[in-house]
C-alpha cells in the first residue's frame, strides 16, 4: 500500500476512535479542537488535523486567565480610596456647629474639620457665618484635640482678613499694653508686638500708642494647638527701617552744606531738637533754634511740627551713620543788624528781665536782643549782694541804653529813674508809675529810684 493511502486510513481510524470515546463518556458535544495552521493539501488528498502541543495548551489557558482577571467584576465593584486634603489645599464644607472658641465643619471626611470661631467673625466680633452655611477654607494642619483637619477661611470668600503668612503687611489697632509689648487687633485676630519693635526709635511710653491704627509686618505665625488661638507676632520697626532706608537714599542726593530743607521734628532733648529730613535725622542745637534765648526746645517746638532748616555741618562716620548739624536761626533775620539805629546810646525803652546772675540782670529788649544791667547799676548807690534783692525774672522794667557793641552783640543798660522817664518817654513814665502801684519788689524798687532821683 502506498504511504499516502496509509496516512489517510490512519486519519479515518483516529476519527472513529474519538467518536466512540465521546459516546462512552456521555459527552453530547465535542469540544472544537485547536487547529494549527495546515499545509494546503494536494488536490484529491484529504486534509489532516494536527493536535496542539502541550505548550500551546498552556499558553491558551494563561491568556484566558489574564483576560478574566483584567476585566472589572460587574457583581462586586471595587471601592475607590479618597485621599484626604493636604495642608495648603482648599476645601468646601458646611458649618455643623459654632462654639465660643472652636467651630466644626463637615467636609465629607470621616472626621469633622475644626476652625477657630474668631476666624468666622469680623473686627467687631460679629459672626460672618451661621450654622448650615457653606464655607470655603484652606487646610492649615491637624487639630491635636480631635484628630481632624484644622481650617481657616479662604481669603476673598466672605472673610475680609484672609490667611496670614510671615512677611505679610497688615493693618492693626493697638488695644492694650502688656509685659514686654502691646496687644494689637488685626481685624479680629489678636497679635503681639514687642515694645522694641514698635518703632525704629526708643519708645518711652507704649501706652501713648493705645488706640492708634498702624501698619505692621507679620514676623511669626503659628497655628494654635487644640482649642488655642494662633500665635501671631508682628513688627512695626521692620517696615519703618525699610521705608527710612529708601527715603535716605533720595535725601543724600540733595544733602550738602548750605542746603535748605524741610523736615519734621521727631524728638526733643534738653540740648536740641532732632529733625527727620526724610530717612536721615539731623540735630538743631538749642542755640541754633532761634535768635532769642531758648531755655528748652519744647518752649519753641513740638514733636511732629514741620520746620525749615539749613544744613550747617555734615560729618561722615565710620559706622555709616551721618551726623548732620542743622540751624533754624540762620534762616531768620538777625535782629542785631538793626541795632545801630534801634538801640543807640541814650535810648530809653522797656524790657523784660529774663534771668539773673550774680553780676547783674539780663533784660530782653526784643526777641533775640538782650542787654545787661550790671549789679552796680541796680543798687543806684546802695550796695546789694545779688540782683534778686531788687528785681525778679519776668518783671518788666524801664531801661536806658548806656553802651552798644554790635560786633560783640552787647548792650549795657541801666534802670530808668522817675525823673529820666519824664524827660525821655511818657510811655515809659506811665509804665514806671503802674509798676509802682502794683507794689511788691518791683514797686519797691521804683519807689527807691523815686526817692534817690538827682
Amino acid at each position: 500500500m502506498a504511504k499516502d493511502e496509509q496516512n489517510a486510513d490512519f486519519g479515518r481510524i483516529l476519527e472513529d476512535f474519538e467518536r466512540d470515546e465521546d459516546r462512552r463518556s456521555g459527552r453530547q458535544q465535542k469540544r472544537a479542537p485547536l487547529i494549527r495552521q495546515q499545509e494546503p493539501a494536494e488536490p484529491g488528498r484529504p486534509r489532516e488535523y494536527q493536535r496542539p502541543t502541550e505548550e500551546e495548551d498552556f499558553a491558551a489557558a494563561l491568556a484566558a486567565f489574564d483576560a478574566e482577571t483584567a476585566a472589572p467584576s460587574r457583581s462586586k465593584p471595587q471601592p475607590q480610596r479618597v485621599k484626604p486634603p493636604q495642608k495648603g489645599e482648599s476645601v468646601t464644607g458646611r458649618l455643623l456647629s459654632i462654639d465660643l472658641e472652636t467651630s466644626f465643619v463637615d467636609i465629607g471626611g470621616k472626621a469633622e474639620a475644626v476652625i477657630s470661631t474668631v476666624d468666622l467673625a469680623d473686627s467687631d466680633g460679629v459672626l460672618l457665618y451661621k450654622v448650615g452655611d457653606e464655607i470655603q477654607a484652606q487646610v492649615v494642619g491637624r487639630d491635636e484635640g480631635t484628630g481632624g483637619l484644622r481650617l481657616r477661611p479662604a481669603g476673598g470668600q466672605g472673610d475680609p482678613r484672609g490667611p496670614l503668612h510671615v512677611g505679610d503687611v497688615v493693618d492693626g489697632t493697638v488695644t492694650a499694653v502688656n509685659k514686654g509689648g502691646v496687644d494689637v487687633d488685626l481685624k479680629g485676630r489678636r497679635a503681639f508686638c514687642p515694645v522694641s519693635q514698635l518703632s525704629d526709635r526708643f519708645v518711652e511710653d507704649a501706652g501713648e500708642m493705645v488706640g492708634q491704627k498702624l501698619k505692621f509686618e507679620v514676623t511669626r505665625y503659628e497655628e494654635g494647638r487644640g482649642r488655642s488661638a494662633a500665635n501671631i507676632v508682628i513688627s512695626r520697626k521692620a517696615l519703618l527701617v525699610r521705608e527710612k532706608e529708601a527715603k535716605a537714599e533720595a535725601t543724600r542726593a540733595r544733602l550738602e552744606i548750605g542746603a535748605v530743607l524741610t523736615g519734621t521734628v521727631s524728638s526733643l532733648a534738653d540740648y536740641g531738637a532732632f529733625v527727620d529730613l526724610g530717612g536721615l535725622d539731623g540735630m538743631v542745637h538749642v542755640s541754633e533754634i532761634s535768635h532769642q534765648r531758648v531755655s528748652h526746645p519744647k518752649d519753641i517746638l513740638t514733636v511732629g511740627q514741620q520746620v525749615q532748616v539749613k544744613v550747617e555741618k555734615i560729618e561722615r562716620r565710620r559706622d555709616g551713620k551721618d551726623r548732620i548739624g542743622l540751624s533754624m536761626k540762620s534762616l531768620e533775620r538777625d535782629p542785631w543788624l538793626d541795632s545801630m539805629t534801634k538801640w543807640a546810646e541814650g535810648t530809653v525803652a522797656e524790657g523784660q528781665i529774663r534771668r539773673l546772675e550774680s553780676f547783674g540782670a539780663f533784660v530782653e529788649l526784643e526777641p533775640g536782643v538782650e542787654g545787661l544791667i550790671h549789679i552796680s547799676e541796680l543798687g543806684s548807690g546802695r550796695r546789694i549782694n545779688h540782683p534778686r534783692e531788687v528785681v525778679q525774672p519776668g518783671q518788666t522794667l524801664a531801661v536806658k541804653v548806656l553802651s552798644l557793641d554790635v560786633q560783640k552783640q552787647r548792650i549795657g543798660l541801666a534802670p530808668v529813674h522817675d525823673g529820666e522817664a519824664q524827660e525821655n518817654d511818657p510811655g515809659v513814665r506811665e509804665l514806671l508809675e503802674n509798676s509802682q502801684k502794683a507794689g511788691g519788689d518791683f514797686g519797691a524798687m521804683a519807689h527807691f529810684f523815686k526817692k534817690t532821683k538827682p
